[in-house]
């Protein structure tokens, strides 16, 4: 989901159904956006599996939420002085590769 032209835009749905709670959190537009995110995947198949794994999402006004369950197997994507506009990746039933589009904070 995502603004565009002050329409909401949604997107397809990724992945398989599970029973987990959606947890989901508000940026206050346009002030606030993403400044890093953190997952964590599985060691022994690679999928990440950000429903069942810990992520973390850091704003420009320094809010940071966990979600899910703690793990060592971790990433941040972040690029210092940017922000994060899009994501893009590959999913199947899961989640395999995720990476970020950036652009210059102004």
């Amino acid at each position: 989901m995502y603004v565009q032209n002050d329409s909401v835009i949604f997107g397809d749905d990724h992945g398989s159904k599970t029973l987990s709670d959606v947890q989901e959190f508000t940026l206050n537009d346009p002030a606030e956006y993403l400044t890093s995110v953190e997952g964590a995947y599985d060691d022994k198949s690679g999928v990440i599996t950000m429903l069942r794994q810990q992520k973390r999402a850091t704003t420009s006004n320094k809010n940071s939420r966990a979600f899910g369950f703690s793990t060592t197997s971790t990433f941040t994507l972040h690029k210092d002085g940017h922000k994060i506009v899009g994501f893009h990746g590959k999913s199947s039933y899961m989640l395999h590769q995720i990476g970020v589009h950036v652009l210059p904070i102004p």
